[in-house]
């Protein structure tokens, strides 16, 4: 059973803070997911957990012990990296068995562990193959069965599915998430990638600037975003946005509750932002919706179509709709609708408001 708290944790390189104080507490067997664009701080957080960057101030606790100052190695814990960093001259075996033997674990535990995780990651006919000589796929099992054999108490992931092909990428996705829901151990995963963040996570920490703008379970997040950049950031395509003074005139209640509370919080309505996400836009007929637009282009994906327009007021926006329906061409001149409770509104400052 482990159980990790992060408390008031920062982090500053010089006079400059790149964390700004993460608070979290992980429950046994839970895998979160750290994504955020880079330079956010992700991977800094992360190598604090490892023990691989001191902590400015804050507390990393393990199982209720404070873990600061503790070396990477007394923390019991294991770390794949986006590199895979494989001795290129030993075999899966050895690479496996490496830590083990640094341990000096006996011989005959070493080789039951191995074979036992070998079997698990599908690797037991590899065993005597050198890195160069395996897949990309089949390199990035190698360095999770390194981590496995150890029986550690948390497994740290570093971007480890990045220099995959993007089919490869999906298999590993699943293949990591079976394998952590077997293992039950505690996991910390950290992606640029939203989709990997919403297929993987039990809960996802949302990083901006060195600031945690969201905790929560993927959809939860995704349904029910903070903050604008954690609107613009989960989802794809990406949540359109523009001035709340282009739909002043409509008479959408949610809308007009929404820049109450901007004025009531001393703020100017002529700075919020609306956000609906494409999925949410229905077109229609010129002069028949919320607002006209003019078709730019569109992408035609099988199951799906996205509409790129732009708005009388030169903003750009993206609709998605069925593959099924007729093609929108370019330069059309169409109207777009949305359901009230699919509007967004966000104030000066990047908070959302609830209507």
């Amino acid at each position: 059973m482990t159980t990790i708290r992060l408390d008031h944790l920062k982090k500053r390189f010089g006079k400059t803070e790149v964390i700004h104080g993460v608070d979290i507490d992980i429950q046994d067997g839970e895998f979160i997911v750290i994504v955020g664009p880079s330079g956010c701080g992700k991977s800094t957080l992360l190598r604090m957990v490892a023990g691989l960057e001191t902590v400015t101030s804050g507390d990393i606790l393990i199982n209720g012990a404070r873990v600061n100052d503790k070396e990477p190695m007394a923390r019991n814990i294991a770390m794949v990296f986006q590199n895979y960093a494989l001795y290129p001259h030993m075999s899966v075996f050895d690479n496996m068995a490496y830590g083990l033997k640094i341990a000096k674990t006996p011989k005959a535990e070493i080789a039951e562990r191995v074979q036992a995780t070998a079997k698990l990651l599908q690797l037991d006919a590899y065993l005597t193959r050198r890195p160069r000589e395996l897949s990309g796929g089949q390199r990035q099992r190698v360095a999770m069965g390194r981590a496995i054999v150890r029986k550690p108490d948390v497994f740290l992931f570093d971007e480890p599915l990045s220099n995959l092909d993007a089919k490869l990428r999906v298999q590993m996705r699943l293949e990591i998430k079976e394998l952590q829901r077997n293992l039950g151990v505690t996991s910390l995963y950290v992606t640029h990638d939203q989709v990997e963040a919403m297929t993987l996570a039990d809960r996802m920490i949302v990083m901006h600037d060195g600031v945690a703008d969201q905790i929560g379970a993927p959809l939860e997040v995704y349904q029910n975003p903070k903050t604008r950049f954690v609107a613009g950031f989960i989802g794809s395509p990406a949540t359109n946005f523009f001035a709340a003074g282009v739909l002043t005139g409509i008479g959408n209640p949610a809308l007009t509750k929404g820049l109450d509370a901007v004025a009531k919080a001393g703020l100017d309505k002529a700075g919020a932002t609306v956000g609906i996400r494409p999925e949410h836009m229905t077109l229609c007929a010129a002069d028949q919706g919320h607002l006209n637009l003019v078709v730019s282009y569109t992408e035609a994906l099988g199951a799906e179509t996205l509409v790129h327009a732009r708005l009388d007021n030169g903003d750009t926006i993206t609709a998605r709709q069925s593959g099924h329906l007729d093609l929108p061409q370019r330069g059309q001149r169409l109207g777009v609708a949305w359901p009230n409770e699919a509007l967004m509104i966000f104030n000066q400052g990047g908070l959302r408001l609830q209507a």
